[in-house]
């Protein structure tokens, strides 16, 4: 590609960038590092289904499946990754998934009060 042709190209990419937001990349990389999707697990499998329109990415249950998985506390990802959730929609196990974080966050911060009283 020539010089013009290059600053065309940037160009262009620049203009595409402004009007539609962020890169693809940079979609990818929301949808890959897990500190940028924080929330409710409902939340969370929501961004990721975002991103996957927006990346023109399959939202195969499978997939978004996975990787909502990967973003949930370990206490929640080993109830709900259980086989006895298979046969649930996605949508369901987010709002199990909600529950649960709920469930021991409220636990977790009586836990504290506990210890605090204690001490």
């Amino acid at each position: 590609m020539d010089k013009n042709g290059t600053k065309l190209f940037t160009k262009a990419k620049q203009i595409l960038t402004s009007i539609y937001g962020e890169r693809k990349e940079e979609m990818l990389q929301k949808l890959l590092d897990g500190a940028t999707l924080q929330g409710k697990p409902s939340v969370i499998l929501e961004e990721i289904k975002r991103l996957c329109i927006a990346l023109g990415v399959s939202e195969s249950q499978g997939f978004v499946k996975g990787i909502w998985l990967k973003r949930l506390s370990p206490y929640t990802r080993g109830i709900i990754g259980s086989p006895l959730y298979d046969t649930w929609g996605i949508e369901d196990l987010a709002k199990s998934a909600d529950v649960m974080e709920h469930a021991m966050n409220t636990m977790q911060q009586a836990g504290n009060k506990d210890a605090s009283v204690c001490a």
